[in-house]
């Protein structure tokens, strides 16, 4: 089965070689507890290296050590 939805992201290409991402895990504070990951994608820009934040976004799943309280 298909379903269409609204898409509340935008996508973007990036076609530079220069990028840098960090990641920050929150694991959730109890067992069936959402965790979440928070992705920061960094432009290195020339000629100094400095960074620019390019994307951000989070990434999220409930826990399968247990059930939600």
């Amino acid at each position: 089965m298909y379903a269409k939805e609204e898409a509340i992201w935008m996508g973007t290409r990036d076609v530079e070689p220069l990028r840098l991402g960090r990641l920050t895990v929150d694991p959730g504070r109890f067992p069936g507890d959402t965790t979440r990951m928070h992705v920061t994608y960094y432009k290195v820009n020339r000629p100094n290296g400095e960074l620019s934040v390019f994307e951000r976004f989070t990434l999220y799943r409930e826990r399968s050590d247990g059930q939600r309280h």
